[in-house]
């Protein structure tokens, strides 16, 4: 059997409600040389017996199974295993409207480095199983590089996930070392940062990409630190690569954190957070946004 052209992997955590649409978004009619990868990151449902019966009807579909490691993981061992040219990913509950690798592909043609990112929308389904559809997410167009990555090292959180809509070689993705297993969240946008650097980054304005928000998110406070920790980890090393003053860079993605959390986490630690930024960049006093994030604190 030849190789598949473009290799699709789905990391899969407990994903048994939502696998079969997902992995039947991805086997869309306009684009058939693919093979669908999806990793069983130690499923305690029935994601690997879902994913079996989606193997039996169509051979594209292959299972790999390992303990619980991670999304970063996961996706990797599936890196690992890929045969085809190109890659992308999904994640088990997000969904691909048709056309979306036919289209990505199409606009790798004019460059051999090319990335091809597409635009995002939210959706989210109510009780009786109605689509509700909320906002949309783009990444920023490609500029030069330095100003393309400037653009990164400040982009919004609610943008991070971006880099999961990316076709990309194959090769390219392995040679950047995949995603990094120490994060436990803004892996996608530690990738897309180290891609940055070798890589022409174009965006498809097309929202190709759904992506399923669940109800009751987790935001208890130890939740948080460990999702500003990461996001911190990143920009540090990005700052630091691109040659950006990495304090400054800190503190203005410890304040930006901040100023998304406010409503979400207990004042008193927001307040000692805020004050931290403050004593690491002075400056930071006179910023509207810094000022905004202290009156949500205060208020909250």
């Amino acid at each position: 059997m030849p190789s598949p052209h473009i290799s699709v992997i789905l990391a899969a955590y407990n994903a048994q409600a939502y696998l079969q649409q997902s992995v039947r978004s991805v086997l869309d009619p306009s684009y058939t040389d693919l093979e669908v990868i999806v990793v069983d990151d130690g499923s305690s449902d029935g994601t690997a017996a879902v994913c079996r019966s989606l193997a039996a009807d169509d051979r594209r579909v292959k299972l790999i199974s390992q303990p619980n490691a991670g999304i970063s993981a996961a996706r990797n061992r599936g890196l690992a295993a890929a045969a085809g040219e190109w890659i992308s990913v999904i994640d088990a509950d997000d969904l691909w409207r048709p056309g979306k690798l036919a289209r990505q592909l199409s606009a790798t043609q004019q460059a051999k480095n090319r990335v091809v990112l597409c635009d995002t929308r939210r959706f989210s389904e109510n009780a009786d199983g109605g689509i509700e559809w909320l906002t949309a997410s783009n990444p920023p167009d490609w500029t030069q590089r330095p100003e393309y990555q400037r653009q990164l090292l400040m982009l919004p959180a609610n943008r991070m996930q971006s880099f999961n809509t990316a076709l990309m070689r194959t090769r390219d993705a392995r040679a950047l070392g995949g995603w990094n297993e120490k994060l436990i969240s803004a892996q996608d946008w530690d990738f897309w940062c180290r891609a940055s650097g070798q890589a022409e980054i174009v965006r498809l304005p097309d929202e190709l990409y759904l992506y399923r928000k669940h109800a009751g998110s987790d935001t208890r406070t130890g939740s948080m630190v460990k999702v500003l920790d990461s996001q911190l980890a990143v920009t540090s090393s990005f700052a630091k690569t691109i040659g950006v003053d990495v304090a400054k860079a800190v503190a203005w993605r410890r304040l930006q954190f901040l100023h998304e959390a406010a409503l979400h986490v207990p004042r008193r630690w927001l307040i000692a957070q805020l004050f931290a930024v403050l004593r690491s960049v002075p400056r930071l006093g006179a910023d509207a946004r810094f000022r905004q994030s202290l009156v949500k604190a205060l208020a909250a």
